[in-house]
């Protein structure tokens, strides 16, 4: 769950499992047979700070967590991906009803609240952690390497909860937010960021620098409002910030 590049391959074991393949540091959805529901598409709204940093973070208040009902899976989450766009860290909450989100062989199926996870992408292979059920409301959400170590600290709620793999060199890079939705067209996309820092070379935190719509944000029906460099929404086409 990121911009440029990101393409992994899933394999299907099975002819009747409908795959869905993360692209460019996206997630991936995959509907089991299972499901009634036919979850077609993986659609994101995605943001960049115009700056790279070592941390980005949500805090003060942070990432707003939704808690609706939906049929299929979807995720609010922050990156940091190296310049080729071949690792990248991941925080933040995700639902998935159907089973599939992630489908990494690591993050699992929903069935209550939504919960929070950490995602790592080294290039060659992933880990992630997951399982607390998160409260509808704001909480902090942290990814940084002070030590600039290639070791990643993922926090939520003041807390630090996930240290990632040595990912090497990789220590600083592109700063994103993620609102993602993969649905049957009726799901809504659901992601706000408040609070919203870079860390810079001195392991200070200040508001991401000129924050763009990223490429990779592909949504027909939902769009982002920048408010400042501290403040990102994502909210249907119906409407204007």
């Amino acid at each position: 769950m990121g911009r440029k590049g990101w393409c992994l391959e899933l394999q299907l074991g099975l002819a009747f499992l409908a795959g869905f393949v993360m692209t460019s540091g996206w997630i991936l959805l995959t509907a089991g047979p299972a499901s009634a529901v036919t979850c077609v598409d993986v659609l994101n709204t995605t943001d960049e700070a115009g700056a790279n940093g070592r941390g980005n973070r949500a805090e003060n208040p942070g990432m707003h967590i939704y808690n609706d009902t939906i049929e299929c899976g979807r995720a609010s989450s922050l990156f940091v991906k190296n310049a080729t766009e071949t690792k990248f860290v991941e925080v933040g909450w995700f639902e998935d009803p159907v089973g599939g989100l992630f489908d990494y062989n690591c993050l699992g199926e929903t069935t209550g609240p939504p919960r929070l996870f950490a995602f790592v992408d080294t290039g060659a292979s992933r880990s992630c952690s997951w399982g607390m059920e998160l409260s509808v409301g704001d909480d902090g959400f942290t990814l940084k390497d002070p030590d600039q170590n290639g070791r990643w600290t993922f926090g939520h709620a003041g807390s630090n909860f996930y240290i990632s793999p040595d990912l090497g060199s990789f220590n600083s890079g592109l700063l994103r937010t993620n609102g993602e939705r993969g649905g049957n067209g009726n799901e809504p996309a659901r992601s706000e960021f408040a609070g919203l820092d870079r860390m810079d070379d001195a392991n200070n935190w200040s508001a991401w620098q000129n924050p763009f719509e990223a490429w990779t944000s592909d949504d027909p029906g939902f769009h982002d409002c920048i408010d400042n460099g501290h403040h990102i929404r994502v909210i249907n086409d119906s409407n204007t910030c």
